[in-house]
């Protein structure tokens, strides 16, 4: 398991140079939450979890009114490009009907996020919450 995770890493880190020196990808990225918005995430009130250690975060957009854009390749190029994070729309759109008999299967729409340090996966997700906290309101 830590054979191939070095291996893993030393691959990504080969990509990322070939890529960086096609210009394809930039090292100048945010590192904060304050420098992309003005929102804090617990204002906005979506589920946001496990983002220590590069882990993965998981917001649900299924009930959101910016569902819409928020699934839109346009949008979610601009995002990954301005934070380095790379998010994904999984699970499909529920009506509350649907939602109310849920099985492992099936899971409401939410976006995945995923980058190579905590500081992009949450400057992602604060894009992705300013959006919200915009149509929302």
């Amino acid at each position: 398991s830590c054979d191939a995770s070095v291996s893993a890493a030393a691959a990504v880190a080969r990509l990322n140079a070939m890529l960086e020196a096609q210009g394809k990808l930039s090292r100048n990225r945010p590192t904060s939450l304050e420098q992309n918005t003005s929102f804090p995430l617990a204002q906005t009130g979506a589920v946001v979890m496990g983002t220590e250690g590069a882990t993965p975060t998981e917001i649900e957009i299924n009930d959101s009114e910016a569902r819409g854009t928020l699934t839109k390749g346009p949008i979610l190029s601009e995002i990954n490009k301005a934070t380095g994070a790379y998010v994904s729309v999984r699970g499909r759109y529920m009506t509350p009907e649907e939602k109310k008999s849920i099985t492992t299967e099936d899971r409401p729409l939410y976006l995945h996020i995923q980058g190579p340090n905590p500081a992009f996966i949450n400057a992602a997700a604060q894009r992705v919450q300013t959006i919200m906290h915009q149509a929302d309101n």
